[in-house]
């Protein structure tokens, strides 16, 4: 990985918004919603200055990648995908947020490099960074990542009665009714037991919600037809849902 991460943002990217930190991390990271959906919904909101003022999206999947390809790749996904096409100066600002740890869903040694990284982001902040972690993978793999998420130590306590890690996980999922209410019972079984937010995102173009699995808290809004990933991303980039 470069080095570095821990720099702040100078004008820009983050310039607009008041003094927040957040680290989201990519679990899936060289599959097709990341560079599809997910980065360039990033690079969106990079744009429109609206992500927090520290922030760094670290991708994380089994693909030999070093910082710099990965950057390489997520520009050329970006300039395909992106609703508003790349401009060189914010995409260089927001290029500089993005980093890449190889590793497997039970890599010890993965997950040590990115519990690294991520605790070397907070001791550089001013103030306590978010954790968001989105499973851009496939949903037989949810559990034993959220298990993994809290066993190695990436899932900190509680702050101000606000769990710092978060957990994003994409609907619809299963084959049938059955399985999806199967593996929805399973997840918020792990999630009431993990020091973490698990948040449901519909694919659908109109509508997010996110759930605690710590507490009863349930939140849905409306999100405009107008680049619904990002709103979805800037919803709990920001622990916001309005």
């Amino acid at each position: 990985m470069a080095s570095d991460p821990h720099e702040y943002l100078g004008d820009g990217v983050g310039s607009a918004k008041k003094p927040h930190a957040c680290v989201l991390v990519i679990f899936g990271a060289s599959g097709d919603l990341t560079k599809r959906k997910l980065i360039p919904a990033l690079y969106n909101l990079a744009l429109e200055k609206r992500l927090p003022e520290r922030f760094a999206v670290v991708g994380y999947a089994r693909s030999e990648m070093t910082d710099e390809s990965f950057r390489d790749k997520m520009r050329e996904a970006t300039k395909e995908f992106s609703r508003t096409g790349l401009k060189d100066d914010v995409w260089q600002q927001f290029a500089n947020t993005l980093y890449y740890v190889r590793g497997g869903y039970e890599d010890h040694d993965g997950f040590q490099k990115l519990k690294e990284f991520v605790e070397g982001f907070d001791r550089g902040s001013r103030v306590l960074p978010a954790r968001v972690f989105y499973l851009a993978t496939p949903p037989d793999a949810y559990e034993k990542l959220i298990e993994c998420i809290a066993s190695k130590g990436l899932a900190p306590k509680e702050t101000d009665g606000e769990p710092r890690a978060r957990v994003v996980i994409e609907k619809p999922f299963g084959t049938d009714l059955q399985t999806a209410r199967e593996l929805n019972r399973r997840i918020l079984i792990i999630s009431a037991k993990k020091p973490c937010r698990t948040s449901w995102f519909s694919v659908s173009p109109t509508r997010c919600s996110s759930r605690s699995g710590t507490g009863a808290t349930s939140i849905t809004c409306k999100l405009p037809r107008r680049n619904p990933w990002a709103w979805k991303l800037a919803a709990v980039i920001t622990s916001k849902l309005a």
